[in-house]
Parts: structure tokens; sequence; C-alpha cells
């Protein structure tokens, strides 16, 4: 003869109660999940918008002499070629500036001017940082917003997740001792641990 075992009470609560935590571990995995896919597919966008810029600007620079004066090339597309190569010419003043401390990067992908004994002192040098931050800052804002422009899935909202992935890609190209701003406000000096 055999007997059949029936589920007792106490088992079927367990059970229940295992099937609902499983249930909430798996609601709040998968949201994470979400929002992680989000941002990398948001960096990945920008990170290739930024890509097409520059493989741009390099052949605005092998056409024939023409360049960036090609008719053909769209005035908003040029502005931002425009404003790339000028990073491009700038880039070793202004890591120059940066290993000084007279620039560090703040959280909304833009360079920060900060008072240095060099600057209290020597009048032409402040003023030739201050034009460079602005330089730069110009820059960098119409390289943003140009990326916004070419995705077709962001818009200007999307502004301040732009300045952020900008903020990173420029904390991880800067060197260490480079005045970082933290998404807090507070600043802090690149180590090289956060190469």
């Amino acid at each position: 003869m055999t007997t059949t075992r029936h589920p007792t009470a106490p088992r079927l609560v367990r059970l229940a109660l295992l099937l609902m935590l499983f249930g909430f571990a798996a609601a709040c995995v998968s949201v994470k999940v979400m929002s992680v896919d989000e941002k990398t597919q948001l960096e990945n966008q920008v990170l290739g918008s930024i890509g097409e810029l520059q493989r741009d600007l390099v052949m605005a620079g092998s056409v024939r002499g023409e360049g960036l004066q090609d008719k053909t090339i769209p005035p908003a597309q040029r502005e931002a070629l425009m404003a790339m190569m000028n990073r491009q010419f700038n880039a070793d003043d202004v890591e120059e500036m940066k290993a000084r401390g007279a620039a560090g990067e703040g959280k909304n992908g833009l360079l920060k001017f900060f008072e240095t004994d060099r600057t209290r002192t020597d009048p032409a040098y402040r003023d030739f940082a201050q034009k460079l931050v602005e330089q730069e800052n110009r820059d960098r804002d119409i390289i943003m917003k140009r990326v916004i422009a070419t995705n077709p899935k962001l818009t200007m909202k999307d502004y301040p997740q732009v300045q952020s992935i900008m903020h990173k890609l420029n904390v991880q190209t800067s060197a260490p001792g480079t005045k970082i701003e933290d998404e807090g406000g507070a600043w802090t000096t690149k180590s090289e641990a956060t190469k």
C-alpha cells in the first residue's frame, strides 16, 4: 500500500513566501538591468555621434583644399567640426592648465577656471587661462548640442545626461592630478587609480 503525502499548511505558506520573495527579487533586478541598459545605450549613442564627428573632421580635412569651407557641409555640422578642430588646437594648453590647477573638469561636462598663485600674480596668464576656458566650454557646448541634434532618439531634455556622459569621458582622458567635480558638487583631485 502506498501512501501519498499531502502538503501541509506550513509547507504551502513557506512555498508561497518563497515564490513572493523570488518575484520581488526578479522585479528589482529587471528594473536595475533596464536602467543600466538605457544608460549604456545613451552612452553608446553619444560616443557614436562623437566618433562620427571625428570621422567627418578627418574627411573635411582631406577634401582637396576646401576642407570646412566646402559649401556642401551644413552650417550646424560645420560649426561642430570647427569646434572639434579648435579643441584639438587648444588641447595641449588645456591639459597644461589642468596640470597647473588653473582648470578642472566640472560635472556639467565643462571646464571650470580656478585661481592659482600664477593667475593671481600674472595678469596675462590669468586672461589667457580664462579665455581658453571660455573657448573650450563654447566648443564643448556646441559639440554636445550637435550630438543631440544628429541623434533622432535624443532631445534637449537629454542635455543634462549628455553633459554627464561628456564629464565621464573628459575625466577618463584627464591626467592624474586634474581637479574633478563629483556628482555632489565636491571637488577632488584625480588619482592614478581613477585612470
